[in-house]
């Protein structure tokens, strides 16, 4: 009896801890996103979690290996970035974010796009 009474509480135990950890791995969302309109570069970085987290990012926007924009914010909860830089026809740009939660650092964000 009291092996099947253990067996149950681990069994109770090892479930309770499985959503908990999901929810929080799905509780990160990243968004990064560059656009054109007519010259002007659209730069959108939005990394949220929970209200716990502390969300550090630093946000650049590159025209080859010069670096033409880059914004910095941290704050509990969600870093929201959303500026506008001037840019040239015809030439490609990369838009990158490095960032950490909670101290730790997390995969890069990058997109590129061409102004057309």
């Amino acid at each position: 009896m009291k092996l099947r009474i253990t067996a149950i509480g681990l069994l109770a135990a090892a479930l309770l801890t499985l959503p908990v950890s999901a929810q929080s791995e799905r509780a990160l969302n990243r968004t990064i996103q560059l656009t054109f309109d007519d010259t002007t570069a659209k730069c959108v970085v939005l990394i949220s979690g929970s209200k716990s987290n502390y969300i550090s990012a630093d946000v650049t926007l590159w025209d080859g290996n010069q670096c033409i924009g880059t914004w910095e914010k941290a704050q509990n909860g969600y870093v929201a970035i959303n500026e506008e830089v001037s840019v040239t026809k015809g030439r490609t740009y990369t838009l990158r974010a490095d960032y950490t939660v909670d101290g730790a650092t997390q995969p890069q964000l990058s997109t590129s796009g061409t102004c057309k």
